[in-house]
């Protein structure tokens, strides 16, 4: 039971700790985490809303949203077609479930390798793609499922 306890207590410890590296971005639509000393862009045009990242390039990511009547499979259809037909590769593209909301999260290659995550709720659409010149996202996944699983839709 003591062993128990420890074991619980210091779960809670790391995860206050964990919690306090990150600080979070709001906009009427959503909230997300990310982690201290990353620089915030806002932008405004229908392309992008935000876009968050490490100060020395190593890795970025972007926020949009929309609305449409398509249904998530659709926006992800035809979403993919767009990719391929700019001469982007992609690499996997599979339907989960984050947070209790269906997502498609596709990784995509044109000169760097991109993670994006895909989500409706009603008729909005919105989309998370994470960019990287290097090795940074396949040896980062714990810090993207932090930040994936921060998003919260308003």
């Amino acid at each position: 039971m003591k062993k128990l306890l420890i074991i619980i207590c210091s779960f809670l410890l790391l995860s206050c700790g964990q919690k306090s590296n990150y600080e979070q971005y709001s906009s009427k639509w959503y909230s997300i985490s990310y982690p201290k000393g990353w620089i915030v862009q806002e932008f405004n045009n229908q392309l992008v809303d935000v876009g968050i990242g490490k100060t020395n390039g190593d890795v970025a990511f972007s926020i949009l949203h929309f609305s449409t009547n398509y249904s998530l499979e659709e926006v992800n259809r035809m979403g993919n077609e767009d990719l391929v037909s700019g001469g982007e590769e992609i690499l996997s593209n599979k339907k989960t479930i984050i947070d209790g909301k269906t997502c498609y999260i596709t990784e995509i290659y044109l000169y760097q390798k991109q993670i994006s995550y895909t989500f409706k709720e009603n008729t909005n659409v919105y989309n998370i793609k994470f960019t990287s010149p290097n090795g940074w996202l396949d040896e980062n996944k714990d810090i993207i499922n932090n930040i994936i699983n921060s998003f919260k839709i308003k």
